[in-house]
């Protein structure tokens, strides 16, 4: 396969990126004449945008995109749930091979080691050109807490299936 990528990062960056913008765009051809199993088309986005409301306090909000035309391997279709993603279910609970994603983040800084995060995702992964013509999104809702910068726990209920059990994950 073939890949091209054009990439923006203005995050500051000290230990954490708490401003600025990040920007991803790619795409990535298989097959058709350059050999393999496999002949698809895939394309990715990503933008995301760190916007401090007080010295410590900001918002994180990325939004995520991604079509893949053509006969992809699994790998390459786009799965979504999870850490970094909809936290309020399964690992990749949701594969297509289209996808739309969004996070939003409320980061309060309580101190140089804690900080408390309240959080929503939006999204879908799904089959097919149809795949978003309905309403069916899955949404969750939750709280975290980052420790030390590095270790952070999350907190995730499911919108859309209430009945659905509180989800705890922690990221090393």
């Amino acid at each position: 396969s073939i890949a091209i990528n054009y990439e923006l990062d203005t995050r500051e960056r000290l230990y954490e990126s708490v401003a600025g913008w990040y920007a991803l765009l790619e795409w990535e051809r298989a097959g058709y004449g350059l050999g393999g199993e496999f002949e698809f088309d895939r394309y990715w986005c990503i933008a995301q945008r760190l916007q401090p409301l007080t010295s410590l306090q900001y918002l994180n909000i990325r939004l995520v995109g991604g079509v893949a035309n053509g006969k992809p391997p699994l790998q390459k279709h786009f799965s979504i749930g999870g850490i970094g993603t909809l936290r309020g279910y399964g690992y990749k609970q949701f594969t297509g091979d289209r996808m739309l994603l969004l996070n939003i983040e409320y980061v309060v800084e309580f101190s140089n080691e804690i900080s408390g995060i309240a959080f929503f995702d939006a999204g879908k992964s799904a089959y097919g050109k149809d795949a978003f013509n309905d309403e069916d999104f899955h949404s969750d809702i939750g709280l975290a807490v980052k420790v030390w910068r590095f270790l952070r726990v999350n907190f995730a209920k499911p919108i859309d299936t209430p009945d659905d059990d509180l989800r705890v994950t922690m990221r090393v």
